[in-house]
């Protein structure tokens, strides 16, 4: 008896082990498949990266080692000789200066006007609705469309904006774009009309987010409106702002289309940033290499700026959190 127990022993986990085995093996087989479904998902979106993104900053990054010439096709390596011509170059701390003063000065007025309008239609009033549709005219206006438009306003002859100060008797200088003294500060106008619509959206959608119990408990408490901003919705923003502050100074510090349709740069050069001086460089220039340099010490400093704010922002949040 015992030696056929044994035996029935030894045949059940030998049973075992095959099926382990099978299991072990069709687990293996699934996990493979699974893995090659994921990778064939991945791979387009992952080539489409590499492809649009990262292939052309290395070939930037590359082309800023060589003085190259497009009409010959011949690239000769100078190593940081552009990196050195353009920290020379008066042209680019002046573009870089102008650069500043664009970003900041529209980025503080963007913040301050969409805080203010995304706090007005949190409120409850008739119409509301209509007003936070009709605040996103300025948003969705093409970027050409809106430049021609204020190009025509501004206009020194038979512009609109003339004639409004003209009536109301305002001393406004009335050459908005043709003048230095000027021209910075109407670019900076224009700019924060066409962009605050997206603070103000960002915004209203964090405060929707906020309980209103909150608010309710700090009436109880005797709290003022200017004690439930500071201590209620200001710390429910904080995030949000460093992220908005992040997006809009990045697209800021890298615009364009709006400046290039508005002074093309000019007058005098008052509103030339660095990527109107990129575009005047290659192709007017022809100097690739120069321009690829200018793109490269860009892009160091708006990666720099981005990693400031994730860093804020993720103190932000912790303190949120916590």
């Amino acid at each position: 008896m015992s030696k056929i127990s044994n035996r029935v022993q030894s045949s059940n986990k030998g049973n075992r082990t095959r099926n382990n085995g099978t299991a072990g093996s069709v687990r293996s087989r699934r996990w493979n498949r699974d893995r090659v479904v994921g990778l064939l998902v991945f791979m387009p979106a992952f080539l489409t990266v590499v492809i649009i993104g990262v292939y052309p900053i290395i070939r930037v990054l590359g082309y800023s080692f060589y003085r190259v010439d497009i009409f010959f096709k011949k690239n000769v390596f100078i190593g940081l000789g552009n990196y050195i011509r353009v920290l020379q170059w008066s042209d680019f701390w002046s573009a870089l200066q102008n650069d500043i003063v664009f970003t900041v000065s529209s980025i503080i007025l963007q913040l301050l006007i969409g805080l203010m309008v995304a706090l007005l239609l949190h409120e409850a009033f008739p119409g509301r609705d209509i007003s936070r549709s009709a605040i996103l005219f300025s948003y969705l206006v093409p970027i050409v469309v809106a430049a021609l438009v204020w190009r025509y306003m501004l206009n020194d002859i038979f512009g609109i904006m003339n004639y409004l100060v003209d009536i109301s008797g305002l001393p406004i200088p009335k050459t908005w774009l043709s003048s230095p003294q000027t021209a910075m500060p109407t670019v900076v106008m224009i700019n924060v009309w066409k962009f605050f619509p997206f603070m103000v959206i960002t915004f209203l959608a964090q405060l929707q987010s906020i309980s209103p119990t909150l608010y309710e408990a700090a009436k109880i408490d005797g709290s003022s409106r200017w004690q439930e901003f500071l201590f209620i919705t200001l710390p429910a923003l904080k995030p949000v702002i460093f992220i908005v502050l992040m997006l809009r100074s990045i697209w800021t510090f890298n615009n364009f289309d709006l400046i290039y349709l508005l002074t093309k740069g000019g007058p005098l050069g008052t509103t030339e940033t660095p990527p109107l001086l990129i575009f005047r460089t290659v192709f007017g220039s022809y100097n690739l290499g120069k321009g690829a340099a200018l793109a490269a010490i860009m892009f160091v400093l708006l990666a720099g700026l981005s990693i400031v704010y994730l860093k804020l922002y993720e103190r932000a949040q912790a303190q949120l959190v916590g």
